[in-house]
């Protein structure tokens, strides 16, 4: 483990490291000394990773192999992760299409997937950041691509999520402790999208510690 890293002292929980934004963060907090938690839906990204990181990083790192859109599995990762202060919620896309094209199922399952975890995972882990007095909770919205008719699921999951952090960081960052959304640009790479997330990562926990 990189005892000199920026970010030693702290834990992080990552999930969704199937999306490769995911991924990305969790490499980055492995290489800044960041004891680490990796959450996801498929086991062998988690495996893959878990190696990668141990490996290359010497990293504490754990997996949790869970699905999220259950609520009672939400609590059972909290309490496995109770001592994480920094938190991303990384999901998969929503579905795309434009109104005549996605069903009710389309959207109840793109909310259950991503909006209402995002929700209850923050909700599990606030009061334990309150305890610890510091910590950033960041929930990542879907990247949108092409035409606005085309991305109405996704729009409205990211509008959700801005308003939800938003308003609950205006109430948090009194006590040191933020709550914020990111939107991936679209057309960008993985990489400058990481780049941007990493920077929002280390200016917020610079400003509020």
């Amino acid at each position: 483990m990189n005892k000199k890293g920026k970010l030693v002292g702290y834990t992080a929980l990552v999930t969704g490291l199937s999306n490769p934004l995911g991924f990305e963060i969790a490499k980055f907090f492995a290489t800044e000394g960041c004891r680490l938690h990796m959450a996801d839906y498929y086991e062998q990204p988690l495996k893959d990773c878990l190696r990668k990181f141990t490996e290359l990083y010497k990293v504490d790192a754990e997996i949790h192999q869970i699905d999220l859109s259950e609520a009672i599995n939400i609590s059972v990762l909290a309490l496995e992760c109770q001592e994480a202060n920094i938190i991303i919620n990384t999901f998969k896309d929503p579905k795309q299409g434009d109104i005549s094209q996605l069903e009710l199922d389309d959207w109840k399952s793109s909310f259950n997937l991503t909006l209402f975890p995002a929700i209850n995972l923050t909700r599990e882990l606030l009061d334990n950041l309150y305890e610890q007095e510091r910590g950033i909770i960041i929930n990542l919205g879907g990247a949108i691509s092409g035409v606005a008719n085309e991305n109405l699921c996704t729009i409205s999951v990211n509008a959700a999520l801005q308003a939800f952090s938003n308003s609950l960081d205006s109430r948090t960052r009194a006590v040191g402790i933020r709550v914020l959304s990111f939107l991936p640009e679209a057309n960008t790479c993985i990489e400058e999208n990481a780049s941007s997330l990493k920077r929002l990562i280390l200016e917020k926990l610079s400003s509020s510690s």
